[in-house]
């Protein structure tokens, strides 16, 4: 599993190529051809909520 956090519209206002942490993992794991979970969250707290949850 992969938590990643969402980068803020900013950055996509100043290059609308731009791509998220949680873009880039999706890609990377369709590369790599894994069975890893990828997770987007906003925040830390959301992250550790996560994975509280989830066990």
């Amino acid at each position: 599993m992969l938590l990643t956090i969402q980068s803020p519209r900013k950055q996509k206002k100043t290059d609308p190529n731009a791509k998220s942490n949680y873009e880039t993992a999706l890609e990377a794991a369709k590369t790599i051809k894994t069975e890893m979970k990828i997770v987007p969250v906003k925040t830390l707290q959301d992250a550790i909520n996560y994975l509280k949850n989830n066990p």
